[in-house]
C-alpha cells in the first residue's frame, strides 16, 4: 500500500527527503525520492502515517515542510485536512494535523491532507472529496483565515453538497469584524456565522471551556476544555464568539458568562449558489480551535459528533461510550506505533479474558492482561521500546471467543 506525494513543481529539485512517523512527533530517517517518483511503497493498509519532506536544490538542503499525513487505503479517501494555521505565534509547531488526523483515524475515516496554498493554487482540488476539515489555529487578519481563492474554492465545494468542518480563534474576527465585503458575505452566507466578540466580554486569557447545547449535534457533549497554553499546544487567549446566521444553528456556548456566548454554529442545507439539484452541504464552525481540545478523548467524541452530523448518522454517541453487545477488539491505536500504543476492547458482559501479543512466527511476547473485567468499554497500553520494529499479533482470548489483530512497530 502506497501513499503519493503532489508538490509544486520545482525544476531546481534533484530529489525530496521523506520522513514517517506514527504520531507526527517521532520521525523516521528519511526516505530518498527522486523528484519525478513521489510515492512511498510496502506500507501498512489502513494506519495512520505523518510526513515532513525537504527538498533538494543543487545540493542545498530546504528546511522542513509542515507537518501533514494520511491513510493508505484500498479506495480513495473521502475526506482531506487542510493546513491553513501558518501565523507565526509562539506555539505554533505546524504538526497540528496530529490531533485532527488522529480524531478522524479513530473514528474509522481514512483521509489525505494538503496545505492551504495546495488547495488556492488548484494543486488539490477540494471537489475530489466529500469531507474537508481546516486548521486555522490562531491565524489572523495578518496572514488572512480565508483569503479570495480560497474563499472561491469553499464556495464551489460547498455549493456542490461537500462537509466542511472549520476551527480557530480568529476567523469572524477576521473575516467579519475586519473583513471586506466579499469576506463579510463568505462568512455569514457560507460560515453562517458573524461575529459578536472577540472572547466572552472581549475579555482575554479567562475563557477555555464550552459545551454543547440541548437538541444540537452536541447535546450532552460536556467540559470541552481547550488549551491556555499549558497543555501542548498554545494559549487560545481569545476565542471567538459567533452568533449563527442566515440558517446556522449555534451548537456550543461557552459556560459562565451570562451575555452572547456562543462558540458553535452548525448548518445543513443549500447553499446560495447551490443548484437545485445539488446534494446537501453542512458546515459546522467553531470559535476556538479544535487542535486544543484535551484531553485527547474529548477531541475523538466532539469529531464523532461532527463525522455524524456530515454522513447523517443518527447515532450521536461517541464510539467508545456506548455498551457493546458483543466482545469487540479494536485496532490498536495508533498503528503503526512506536513504542507505545492502545488496545481497546469492548464486553458486552463482565468476563475472565486474557490479552496476549505475538510475534508473526507465532511466539509469544507477552500478556498484557489475565483477569476478569466488567461490562464496558476498557483498554491496556503496551511499551514495546525493547523489541525491533516488525508486524506484531495481539488476541483477545474470553471463554468461548478468540480475537485477533496485527500491529507495526515501526521505530
Amino acid at each position: 500500500t502506497s501513499l503519493g506525494l503532489r508538490i509544486k513543481s520545482d525544476p531546481k529539485a534533484t530529489h525530496y527527503e521523506v520522513y514517517l512517523s506514527s504520531d507526527g512527533v517521532q520521525f523516521q530517517n528519511a526516505i530518498t525520492l527522486p523528484s519525478n517518483q513521489l510515492i512511498i511503497n510496502d506500507l501498512q493498509k489502513d494506519s495512520l502515517y505523518f510526513i515532513k519532506i525537504k527538498v533538494i536544490r543543487e545540493g542545498i538542503t530546504s528546511r522542513f515542510s509542515e507537518v501533514l499525513g494520511g491513510v493508505p487505503s484500498s479506495t480513495t479517501p473521502r475526506s482531506i485536512i487542510v493546513n491553513g494555521f501558518d501565523r507565526p505565534i509562539t506555539g505554533n509547531t505546524r504538526d497540528f494535523i496530529r490531533m485532527h488526523g488522529k480524531a478522524m483515524h479513530h473514528n474509522g475515516y481514512a483521509f489525505n491532507s494538503a496545505s492551504n496554498e495546495a488547495i488556492a493554487s488548484g494543486l488539490i482540488d477540494l471537489f475530489d472529496y466529500d469531507i474537508a476539515s481546516w486548521i486555522l489555529g490562531a491565524e489572523s487578519t495578518a496572514d488572512e483565515t480565508f483569503n479570495s481563492p480560497e474563499q472561491l474554492k469553499v464556495r464551489g465545494f460547498l455549493n456542490n453538497g461537500g462537509k466542511l468542518f472549520v476551527s480557530g480563534s480568529e476567523i469572524a474576527w477576521d473575516l467579519d469584524n475586519r473583513g471586506d465585503p466579499m469576506d463579510k458575505d463568505f462568512i455569514r452566507q457560507y460560515l453562517k456565522s458573524q461575529y459578536i466578540s472577540d472572547a466572552p466580554g472581549n475579555t482575554s486569557n479567562t475563557y477555555y471551556l464550552a459545551e454543547g447545547i440541548n437538541e444540537s449535534i452536541f447535546n450532552g457533549v460536556s467540559n470541552v476544555t481547550f488549551d491556555n497554553g499549558t497543555r501542548g499546544t498554545f494559549n487560545v487567549s481569545w476565542p471567538d464568539v459567533i452568533a449563527a446566521v442566515n440558517g446556522g444553528e449555534t451548537a456550543m456556548i461557552y459556560p459562565g458568562y451570562a451575555g452572547q456566548n456562543s462558540a458553535a454554529v452548525t448548518f445543513k442545507g443549500l447553499f446560495p449558489g447551490s443548484s437545485s439539484s445539488a446534494s446537501e452541504g453542512a458546515v459546522v464552525v467553531f470559535g476556538f480551535p479544535f487542535e486544543t481540545i484535551y484531553p485527547e478523548e474529548k477531541r475523538f467524541e466532539v469529531m464523532h459528533r461532527i463525522l455524524n452530523f456530515f454522513d447523517d448518522i443518527s447515532d450521536n454517541s461517541a464510539p467508545d461510550y456506548a455498551l457493546p453487545n458483543e466482545i469487540v477488539l479494536h485496532q490498536n491505536y495508533p498503528n503503526p506505533f512506536n513504542p507505545t500504543t492502545t488496545i481497546r476492547y469492548a464486553l458486552a458482559d463482565a468476563s475472565a479474558i486474557k490479552i496476549t501479543v505475538y510475534d508473526v512466527l507465532g511466539q509469544e511476547i507477552t500478556t498484557l492482561l489475565d483477569g476478569y473485567r466488567e461490562a464496558g468499554n476498557h483498554s491496556v497500553q503496551w511499551n514495546a521500546g525493547s523489541l525491533a520494529s516488525g508486524v506484531y499479533v495481539y488476541t483477545l482470548q474470553s471463554t468461548n471467543t478468540i480475537l485477533t489483530k496485527k500491529m507495526m512497530l515501526m521505530k
